[in-house]
């Protein structure tokens, strides 16, 4: 993930691609199942907010981290 500090608050499909890594076809699925929020331009585009892209990320990695932890072995 690079810099969040050097993109604006609304991201476009293709910034917010470059900002997460996440895959434009994936995160219209994402807004589309309401759990990134998103604002509609008046010309029906879509703009991501950049705090909701970061809390999925975190939220996911937070995740990720704690399945590992359940797949280590206890000793």
């Amino acid at each position: 993930m690079r810099n969040p500090d050097e993109y604006p608050i609304l991201l476009s499909r293709s910034l917010a691609e470059q900002l997460t890594g996440i895959d434009v076809r994936e995160l219209d699925k994402l807004r589309k199942n309401g759990i990134i929020r998103c604002y509609t331009t008046l010309g029906g585009q879509h703009r991501f907010h950049k705090s909701s892209l970061l809390q999925y990320i975190e939220t996911k990695s937070t995740k990720s981290f704690q399945n590992e932890q359940h797949r280590l072995p206890q000793g």
